[in-house]
């Protein structure tokens, strides 16, 4: 997925089947927004727009960071930390 503002590309997200559990759980993948654009909740969007997208498929949406800031942010959206060798962040999603 893609996060334009004034047609520049700002941002990019991935969702995926996590391959380290079943197939009813996702994986969000590599999600950047530019420097220039951070601030200005693009970010925020696009992780909503991935897991409006997850919602259609998965329960669980799991992953991984390793940085303090990318921490704060993904808790800021409303997943949790975990502890898993795999995964810091999970999101219990609606059940289908």
């Amino acid at each position: 997925m893609a996060a334009y503002l004034d047609r520049e590309l700002v941002g990019i997200g991935g969702l995926s089947v996590d391959p380290f559990t079943h197939a009813r759980t996702g994986r969000l993948r590599r999600v950047y927004v530019t420097p220039a654009s951070r601030g200005q909740q693009i970010g925020k969007k696009l992780v909503s727009a991935l897991l409006a997208h997850a919602a259609l498929r998965f329960e669980t949406v799991r992953l991984y960071t390793d940085t303090a800031e990318g921490s704060a942010f993904y808790l800021c959206c409303g997943f949790a930390r975990t502890e898993d060798a795999q995964a810091t962040h999970i999101m219990q999603l609606t059940n289908l």
